[in-house]
């Protein structure tokens, strides 16, 4: 497993989950909106270093890879929309200059979509893959590092403008949010390159720390606006977001372990098969190596040291023989101890083969020469050369020629358990491929081979002259066709020949493709039926409260005749049956309170007649007074007129 990709994909999921919570934070505020859309760009943009740091799925998803570049084109024009509108200028208050602001984004989207001029070819580098820059690369590089250096101007001069404490440290950790990953881009990413070497990209890397910085911001300083969220949100958002989790924890658990026993199989199915076919081979050599022996040893061969008519015969007669019993040999030569060819199955007896390679190192013991064409029959052959003994006695060589497409092609060109696209060729030291290819028609001492799997081979084996071992993992990279293959070497030194068996990624990793794809639907399903399950579940618990809410309203206005029939049996439930006892009782109260009001306002009424009765004898009683009194002084008046009349 590639460990690499643990770093942006942790980037992924902490700007993905942090957007998801801006937006559902307040999904109306504009502020919300563009930092959710510049979060989500970030996560895109890490997603497609997962991908090109993962060389199993480059193969064949290198659709995502242009998904996380455009990613990289839309996270500046996100950020410096998100920082105008923080810092409230009114740069962007018209449509047209929002389209200007994006403007760039799109430019670069599509040229990077229908050209190469912003990203070239892949290569492989020992973090994954990458791509080489195009020639506007400068140009994109000038967009983004511009673009964040004037969001990081505008927030600055808000800070010095703003008077709210609040707000000032709200800028700071948003400027400090954006400056650690492009000062990592910076390090990792422009530096680098200009000094002749390449490390890890840590940009979409250090996004994870922007997350944790804005988060704090949004937690501590109420940065982005904030509704009030019912029960129903935060019991939805708060179990969706264990599940996801669980969820992506489970698969990349699973992914990994899976993976992992695929890779294994399948380098075990390459070493095995290179191993097979190395051990044929090696078989094969050992076989001519007999031959040329034997044929050293006969004593028509023996003979052939006396230069005269008979004996020279006498060795023709056996190479035809040879010829005709063998069909794998096109061709014996006889050179005398002098290196000049004596007998032989073609029309070169005479020549001086004295410096050859063939002729001296067969002198010291049978030596297998270079696989080459020869000049005389136009085939691919193996040259295979011994010495011939007389006596203990050093009298001459014999060179046999063994045709390459008899045998050895034989057990390069048997595709069996190599899928379509699978196959296993040899190449020289010199770096040409010297069995046919599967794929191209005429490639024997002509191909050239210069594949990362090859260099590795010379490197070790035959310019560093270890022992026959393979690579320890197959290397994935692009092999003679420029096609991304995996593959691994095994190096046999009787021919100093590069064993090569390749499977092109695609078809290698279609197992984990199928399994990571399942994955992934497995996963999005999950996704929906957690969702799904998260609304009913936190429904079952919100319905009856808001039921309980709503009665509560009723009840406030005094309607004591409400039952609230639930079929829950947890807590929710217990809080019904007791809302409904209290309000049962409620209503037994108010017919208590009720009834002894009516027998408090009876009582109180015969008072009131009482009183009205009391008052009607108290007022008559006063008025008898009154009329009594007037009486009096009434008889008193007169009493006193009589009196004055009578003196």
């Amino acid at each position: 497993m590639n460990y690499y990709i643990i770093l942006p994909l942790v980037a992924f999921i902490a700007n993905i989950l942090l957007g998801l919570y801006v937006l559902y934070r307040n999904s109306k505020s504009p502020l919300n909106k563009i930092y959710s859309f510049y979060a989500f760009s970030l996560a895109v943009w890490a997603l497609g270093d997962v991908i090109t740091f993962d060389s199993l799925l480059s193969g064949t998803d290198l659709g995502w890879v242009d998904v996380g570049i455009y990613g990289s084109f839309l996270t500046p024009a996100f950020l410096l929309h998100f920082c105008l509108v923080f810092s409230k200028r009114k740069i962007i208050s018209k449509k047209i200059h929002a389209i200007l602001l994006y403007l760039p984004a799109l430019f670069f989207i599509i040229v990077s979509h229908a050209t190469d001029l912003l990203y070239g070819a892949k290569k492989t580098v020992y973090w994954g893959y990458t791509t080489e820059p195009g020639s506007l690369y400068l140009l994109v590089l000038v967009y983004i590092v511009g673009y964040i250096i004037i969001s990081i101007f505008f927030i600055y001069i808000f800070y010095k403008a703003t008077k709210s404490a609040i707000e000032k440290r709200q800028a700071t950790l948003i400027n400090i949010a954006i400056a650690i990953p492009l000062i990592g881009g910076i390090i990792t990413e422009a530096i680098p390159p200009i000094l002749g070497f390449e490390i890890v990209p840590l940009s979409t890397t250090l996004t994870t720390i922007t997350a944790v910085f804005i988060a704090y911001a949004i937690l501590k300083y109420g940065l982005m606006a904030s509704l009030n969220f019912s029960i129903k949100r935060k019991l939805i958002a708060a179990f969706f977001t264990l599940i996801m989790f669980i969820c992506i924890v489970s698969v990349f658990a699973v992914n990994t372990v899976s993976r992992d026993a695929l890779e294994n199989q399948l380098c075990a199915h390459l070493e095995t098969t290179a191993e097979s076919r190395a051990d044929h081979i090696k078989t094969i050599i050992d076989v001519y190596k007999q031959y040329a022996e034997t044929l050293a040893t006969g004593n028509a061969f023996r003979d052939a040291r006396k230069n005269y008519t008979e004996s020279i015969n006498r060795v023709n007669r056996r190479i035809n023989s040879t010829l005709e019993s063998n069909k794998a040999i096109s061709r014996v030569r006889v050179l005398d101890k002098n290196g000049i060819i004596i007998a032989s199955s073609h029309n070169d007896t005479g020549l001086d083969k004295s410096n050859h390679e063939i002729f001296l190192e067969g002198k010291e013991g049978t030596y297998i020469g270079e696989i080459h064409i020869s000049d005389f029959t136009s085939k691919v052959v193996i040259s295979v050369s011994s010495p011939i003994f007389v006596n203990d006695t050093f009298s001459g060589v014999i060179v046999i020629n063994f045709d390459a497409d008899k045998e050895l092609f034989k057990v390069t060109s048997e595709y069996e358990g190599l899928g379509e696209t699978g196959e296993v060729y040899l190449v020289n030291k010199d770096g040409y491929m010297i069995t046919p290819s599967r794929f191209k028609e005429d490639t024997v001492l002509k191909q050239k081979v210069d594949s990362e799997q090859y260099r590795i081979c010379l490197s070790e084996h035959i310019e560093g002259s270890l022992t026959e071992e393979m690579h320890e993992l197959p290397t994935t990279c692009p092999d003679y066709r420029g096609c991304r293959v995996v593959g691994i070497h095994y190096y046999i030194s009787e021919i100093q020949c590069c064993l090569l068996v390749e499977i092109d990624e695609k078809e290698a990793f279609a197992q984990i493709t199928t399994m990571q794809n399942t994955i992934i639907t497995i996963f999005i399903a999950i996704g929906i039926v957690s969702l799904i399950f998260a609304y009913y579940f936190a429904e079952s618990i919100t319905k009856p409260i808001i039921k309980l809410k709503d009665n509560a309203k009723i009840i406030s206005k005094g309607n004591f005749d409400i039952k609230i029939d639930t079929k829950s049996k947890d807590e929710i439930g217990e809080l019904a049956i007791a809302f409904t006892n209290m309000t049962a009782d409620l209503k037994k109260q108010q017919t208590h309170l009720e009834d002894t009001v009516d027998e408090r306002t009876k009582i109180l009424k015969e008072n009131i007649e009482e009183l009205k009765t009391f008052k009607k004898v108290v007022v008559g009683r006063e008025l008898k007074m009154t009329e009594l009194k007037e009486e009096i002084k009434r008889l008193k008046e007169i009493l006193k007129n009589k009196t004055g009349d009578s003196s």
